[in-house]
């Protein structure tokens, strides 16, 4: 996948004063401009990991819906990072029980108790459900997403001397 790079400044920091000081010139290029560029790449990397895992934005949606639709009683529907795979995958975890694949760090999680959507939507969960992608974060789901494939799974053995 192509990724954006930063360009130089065709200038040198320090060109624009005494208007425009060569720090702020420097912080602003360096920092900023540079962190939209990473950010950006972030997100097309969540998006190439959506499409290689799901086929499209869309099919995961269908897909992380009908999980979310399907949690009867209290629970979560959940897109986790499969640190032992390494790869996606889409989880339901019910009540409060600790039912999650061993290895997966959660990255985008939908509260699907009665709490979450009763007063609003009252039986309609499929309402409810279509509602929240109006307002998933997936700026916070990309910082984990990165974050998440950074990590390396250990494995821990009883009575070793590394415990």
């Amino acid at each position: 996948m192509a990724r954006y790079a930063l360009p130089g400044l065709p200038y040198d920091y320090a060109a624009l004063e005494p208007h425009i000081s060569g720090q702020i010139m420097e912080l602003h290029h360096d920092k900023h401009h540079q962190a939209y560029v990473t950010g950006v790449n972030s997100a097309l990397e969540l998006a190439a990991a959506m499409d290689e895992q799901f086929g499209s934005f869309d099919a995961f949606r269908a897909h992380f819906t009908a999980a979310a639709l399907g949690i009867q009683g209290s629970g979560w529907a959940i897109l986790a990072w499969d640190s032992l795979g390494q790869q996606l995958i889409i989880e339901q975890l019910y009540d409060h029980q600790g039912n999650l694949a061993a290895g997966s760090v959660p990255l985008l999680m939908l509260d699907m108790w009665e709490h979450a959507f009763y007063l609003q939507y009252r039986n309609v969960k499929a309402d409810y459900v279509t509602a929240w992608w109006n307002v998933a974060n997936w700026a916070d789901v990309t910082r984990r997403f990165t974050t998440a494939r950074t990590v390396t799974p250990g494995l821990i053995i009883p009575n070793s001397p590394q415990n």
